[in-house]
């Protein structure tokens, strides 16, 4: 699927503004942390009398660390999850973090919704401002207070 990392981040996104709609509706802050990291890992079902599907490999570790990283209601991403994204998304790159085990990553930050800049529907539709096309130059992370994703 060639745009697999742009539809990963739109669902992040999509996931972000559900949580704060709930949240609002319930009177209960939901606030999620999301890291995005792309690159090649292990997918399989484990168990013999229960079984479960789970995925392993550094990718799923930096996008861990890199969640880990984020403020509650913050999508971050690393710049390897960045140069899969083909549409223009807002971001904002953060500079450098330091992640146990895997040194300094660039971290990006996606403009969300409360800034104004992004708007997501709970389908993964992407609603923005501005200009369409990639946006080189551009990197950023949103939201998920639990939320692990490896395109």
């Amino acid at each position: 699927m060639p745009d697999h990392a742009d539809r990963c981040l739109a669902f992040a996104a999509s996931l972000g503004q559900l949580a704060a709609e709930v949240g609002d509706r319930y009177g209960e802050a939901l606030p999620l942390r999301v890291g995005l990291h792309s690159g090649p890992l292990l997918a399989g079902v484990i168990g013999r009398s229960r079984y479960a599907f789970d995925i392993w490999g550094d990718t799923v570790n930096v996008a861990s660390r890199i969640q880990g990283q984020a403020r509650p209601g913050q999508l971050l991403l690393s710049l390897a999850a960045r140069n899969e994204i083909q549409q223009y998304w807002p971001m904002q790159e953060l500079g450098e973090l330091t992640l146990k085990g895997y040194g300094a990553q660039t971290v990006l930050e996606l403009k969300t919704r409360e800034s104004g800049e992004l708007v997501c529907d709970v389908a993964g539709t992407v609603l923005h401002r501005g200009l369409c096309g990639r946006g080189h130059g551009h990197a950023g992370p949103a939201l998920i207070e639990r939320a692990t994703l490896s395109i």
